[in-house]
């Protein structure tokens, strides 16, 4: 006796009505982009230059505060003030289709322009911690979520997220640097600035 192994095919007549509502859900709610991001704590996030424009992050992870530290190399596109004045946030909100997002004007920005991705001057200042600190604290008090982004998610964005937890859970820099490390494996910090820590 042969067995038909092939799967049995039923004519359906609602098939091009379920395609549809398959292809209107994609277009609602389309595929989180697969960006270089770590969740360091429930309402901490740590990013490259992509995922700090990527609307989808943002909603889903109630993004209010985006510290951006290479204010230099990384448009604040959601910056309405800024918006009106570099046709480089317009060029890119077009090109994003994002010339209309709500998130224009909901987000509040720290850019830090005197940064780079390996080079975190005056960190070893208290007032300037402090400074980190607190804006971070602004999102996670109003229970909602921050998001450090630089270039390459390499170093910067690290050693705001190491100040944060150092001033927030009073832990060494070695327990820190080890929490951290078991969130993100390719962290670059150099030794100069773990001794600025």
């Amino acid at each position: 006796m042969k067995i038909n192994k092939s799967p049995i095919k039923y004519k359906d007549e609602d098939s091009s009505k379920k395609n549809k509502n398959l292809d209107q859900s994609v277009v609602d709610n389309p595929p989180m982009k697969d960006s270089a991001g770590t969740q360091i704590t429930e309402n901490l996030f740590i990013g490259d230059s992509e995922m700090c424009h990527d609307p989808n992050f943002i909603r889903q992870n109630c993004v209010t505060h985006i510290m951006n530290t290479n204010g230099e190399a990384i448009l604040n596109i959601y910056d309405p003030i800024e918006g009106m004045r570099d046709m480089n946030i317009k060029m890119k909100l077009q090109h994003t289709k994002q010339t209309n997002s709500k998130l224009i004007g909901a987000i509040k920005y720290h850019t830090i322009t005197n940064w780079s991705e390996h080079k975190c001057q005056d960190i070893e200042n208290f007032d300037k911690a402090y400074e980190l600190f607190s804006f971070i604290e602004d999102a996670v008090k109003n229970y909602s979520s921050c998001l450090i982004t630089s270039k390459h998610n390499k170093c910067s964005t690290v050693v705001v997220a190491i100040v944060y937890l150092l001033l927030k859970f009073k832990w060494s820099v070695h327990r820190t640097l080890e929490y951290i490390n078991a969130k993100k494996v390719d962290i670059e910090i150099t030794k100069a600035l773990l001794k600025q820590l």
